[in-house]
């Protein structure tokens, strides 16, 4: 690189440098803490080794082990922390926040600086990890998180963005404290992101102990206008079969769909259910030799795997 383009470097690294150390000073200010460590230290011990920190950089000894006791210890601290580390996990949901900035100052580097791995983590990878720590932090504090529920359902229904989307997948780690609030977004046609609410929507139906309420509406959301989201409720309701009588007759009017994929997904939830779906057999014998290809896969799955049952 000539001596002239190194010399531009030095004052934009050492900017990038003074802003990434006020910013740490400041975070670190204001993070809840346990034990002489913050919350994004015990996040840090909780997620190691998935969630790297600077020290992809700048490798050195690692001063923790990643063990099930030290990962359980974080958990428990970040527990004992409680509603205090909401804030901070909101902030670090809060992708949207920081990107336009971002993207302003990548813009105006040098190229050969734009593709250097240093910045390349500083603006890119630093943000999928407080998005990781955000939302494993959420999953820790499950039911203690509902304070959150208000701020991240804002986020979920008026955001097409990658905030959006993580906001939703943090509600689905909080069970029944969020599981009205993606009903509510999931019947909301004009949410952004409906199949992955969808999903949420499952996952918090099951960490909810199959609450009734979002087996109902996932039943219903099999036949959803928006074919994505069809499909995402009848692959749900594969992993929920205690309520047969809400769930089967669904899958078997999803096998009915005109839409390949509904059908697909609808017959591979059925073979799910074992004994509990042979009302659906007759329905799945039509469906034997359909031109979609994907569909008679999946239905001569789920009549063999129902023959097979006593």
């Amino acid at each position: 690189m000539p001596l002239a383009s190194r010399k531009r470097f030095v004052p934009i690294l050492l900017i990038c440098g003074v802003v990434t150390g006020l910013f740490a000073l400041r975070s670190k200010d204001a993070e809840p803490s346990y034990k002489g460590k913050t919350l994004k230290q015990w996040m840090n011990i909780y997620c190691w080794p998935y969630n790297p920190t600077v020290a992809d950089l700048f490798p050195r000894k690692i001063f923790f082990e990643g063990s099930d006791a030290r990962q359980n210890e974080a958990a428990e601290a970040i527990r004992y922390i409680g509603t205090n580390a909401i804030p901070t996990l909101l902030e670090w949901e809060d992708k949207d926040s920081r990107i336009a900035w971002k993207h302003r100052l990548h813009a105006g580097l040098p190229k050969p600086l734009q593709n250097w791995h240093p910045v390349d983590w500083w603006l890119v990878a630093q943000d999928h990890y407080r998005v990781d720590r955000a939302l494993r932090g959420f999953h820790i504090l499950g039911s203690k998180a509902a304070p959150a529920v208000p701020e991240l359902t804002r986020r979920m229904v008026t955001r097409n963005s990658d905030s959006g989307v993580s906001a939703a997948l943090a509600l689905a780690n909080m069970g029944a404290a969020s599981l009205p609030a993606l009903l509510w977004a999931l019947t909301n046609t004009a949410t952004p992101n409906r199949v992955i609410v969808a999903r949420s929507a499952g996952s918090a139906t099951r960490a909810a102990s199959n609450d009734i309420s979002g087996i109902v509406v996932l039943a219903q959301c099999v036949r959803d206008t928006n074919l994505s989201v069809g499909a995402t409720a009848a692959i749900e309701l594969g992993f929920i079969t205690n309520q047969p009588g809400v769930t089967v007759p669904a899958l078997i009017e999803g096998l009915k769909e005109p839409r390949g994929q509904v059908r697909a997904r609808s017959a591979y939830a059925l073979s799910r259910y074992g004994a509990q779906a042979r009302s659906a057999v007759a329905v799945l014998l039509q469906y034997q030799n359909d031109t979609n290809w994907f569909v008679r896969q999946c239905v001569s799955n789920a009549l063999q795997t129902l023959a097979s049952e006593p």
